[in-house]
């Protein structure tokens, strides 16, 4: 367990002293707040009427903050490889499991701690935005742990995806072009083949969790956990029997 603290204490330290994390960061924070307080606030012609008005806002805010989880997640593993760095990451501790297991835990940290930031921060903006404008609003029905699970679950799930890919290519450039084909492209063109059971893949499931679909979100997120389960066990038997490089 000590030795777990160690990596853990390592593998944050590497992703709060590069200056990426905070300006991916801040530009994820930069475009919600545009979004939230300008689109959907001031600029917004409504009508207002919809009861779902602000559960909307912490949606759109996860899918945005969501993708520069999975790049973060992506760079936390491929800068090392990248720069060589690897090595000393390997040899700071007596096992890989702890390195591999580190990672889960940081991403997981910073996918669950800032998509709970934005999923306050968003809706609060455009209801800020509205008041402002002297807009008049209907009464929000917002249930808070239903709309909090599936979002927090999405925003982790990309984390987690970032990080499988990273840790099966190790290539950076080519990490980051796999997180943005696997859904817009290879998923829409197996659904051509697959039909319906499309649902059943890695980011349509995820998607599912939040938005429903042909599965229900608790099955939807059983479904993704079961990828995920795959892909941590398979990067991690890659992980402790490939060498650094």
């Amino acid at each position: 367990m000590k030795l777990l603290k160690q990596a853990v204490k390592a593998e944050l330290r590497k992703l709060f002293t590069v200056r990426t994390t905070y300006v991916s960061l801040g530009i994820a924070l930069g475009l919600i707040t545009f979004v939230s307080f300008y689109i959907q606030g001031i600029k917004s012609t409504g009508p207002f009427n919809d009861t779902g008005l602000y559960a909307a806002q912490v949606g759109g805010a996860i899918n945005i903050a969501s993708i520069f989880i999975a790049v973060l997640a992506i760079l936390l593993v491929t800068h090392e490889y990248r720069y060589n760095t690897i090595i000393y990451t390997l040899t700071a501790t007596k096992r890989r499991t702890h390195v591999l297991l580190a990672k889960v835990i940081t991403v997981s940290a910073l996918a669950l701690f800032f998509g709970l930031a934005v999923a306050v921060l968003a809706p609060f903006l455009t209801a800020l935005a509205l008041q402002v404008r002297g807009a008049e609003v209907v009464h929000q029905v917002i249930a808070p742990l239903d709309l909090l699970w599936k979002n927090l679950f999405t925003i982790w799930g990309f984390g987690m995806i970032g990080l499988v890919i990273s840790m099966l290519v190790r290539s950076q450039v080519a990490a980051v072009a796999t997180l943005f084909l696997l859904p817009t492209m290879i998923e829409s063109l197996l659904r051509a083949l697959l039909n319906d059971n499309v649902a059943y893949l890695p980011f349509n499931s995820l998607t599912a969790v939040a938005s429903g679909g042909k599965l229900t979100p608790l099955n939807a997120a059983v479904v993704f956990m079961v990828w995920m389960a795959v892909g941590l066990i398979v990067s991690w038997q890659l992980f402790i029997r490939r060498d650094a490089n």
